[in-house]
This record gives structure tokens, C-alpha cells and sequence, in this order.
């Protein structure tokens, strides 16, 4: 309610209620482990189960984090630090794409999605990396071919 009262209309004859969305993503992760030729794989390294809360916890901090969206009152600094978050799981490497058409924009940046027809996952759409305490944010076209 304090969006909708406090939000100025952007197009005369609209309300504020009709320009306003809530995006609610279903997280859909592809996991890949990669073994080498010397690799012990032991029954956890075949294990493909994964923390939907901490997975749906980071995704959110990367985002906020990166794009720093108005009303969001945490914009998680230490991304990708945390304790509700993948940074103590011992993963390599993580990444976030939003697998639809859209655009996520806020003053300090866009986040563009893609998907191909049976894929979830597309060249056209932008991603946040996560490689330890490092991320990066990689744009379709630009830092890549789409």
C-alpha cells in the first residue's frame, strides 16, 4: 500500500495500481558437476538434491544486490556472504538468469531474460556469476554472443 500511495503515475490516465508489478519467479535450478580424469567420486558427488530456501534466499540477494530495487529496504552489501545463502556450500561456481522475456530495470541497471522454445536457459538473457567472493554481472551481446 505505501508503494501504491507513495509512487508517482508514469503515464497520464493510469494508476499507479495498473503500472505496478510483482514478480514472482519459480527457481528452476540446472545443477552440473564436471569430474576430472584423476576425480575420486564418492556418493555425495553424485548427489543432485539441493536447500530450495537458500537457493531462493541468494538468487534474491544477488539481484537486489546488483539492481538495488527502490523499495527494497536489505540491498545485502556483502553479497555474496551470508548464512541463509549458497556462499558456504561448497560450490565452485553459481549463476542467476531470468528464463523468460522480460526486463528487470531499476536506476541502477537492467537484467534481461531469454529462453528458447524447450530450453530454460537461453544466450539472450543476462546473468549474475558467483565465483567465491567474486560477482560478476554478464550481458547478453555485449560480454557474450547472443
Amino acid at each position: 500500500m505505501q508503494i501504491l500511495a507513495s509512487e508517482p503515475q508514469r503515464f497520464p490516465g493510469a494508476r499507479v495500481s495498473d503500472e505496478t508489478y510483482l514478480l514472482a519467479f519459480k527457481v528452476e535450478p540446472l545443477l552440473i558437476k564436471v569430474f576430472g580424469p584423476g576425480s575420486e567420486i564418492e556418493d555425495g558427488d553424485v548427489d543432485f538434491t539441493y536447500d530450495n530456501k537458500r537457493l531462493v534466499a541468494d538468487a534474491e540477494k544477488a539481484v537486489v544486490s546488483l539492481l538495488k530495487p527502490q523499495y527494497n529496504n536489505a540491498l545485502y552489501p556483502n553479497y555474496p556472504k551470508g548464512k541463509d545463502g549458497l556462499y558456504d556450500t561448497g560450490l565452485t561456481s553459481y549463476t542467476y538468469a531470468i528464463s523468460e522475456g522480460m526486463a528487470f530495470r531499476t536506476a541502477y541497471g537492467t537484467i534481461k531474460g531469454g529462453r528458447q522454445r524447450e530450453l530454460t536457459i537461453s544466450n539472450e538473457a543476462d546473468y549474475i556469476m558467483v565465483e567465491g567472493d567474486k560477482v560478476t554481472f554478464h550481458i547478453s551481446g555485449v560480454d557474450f554472443s547472443a
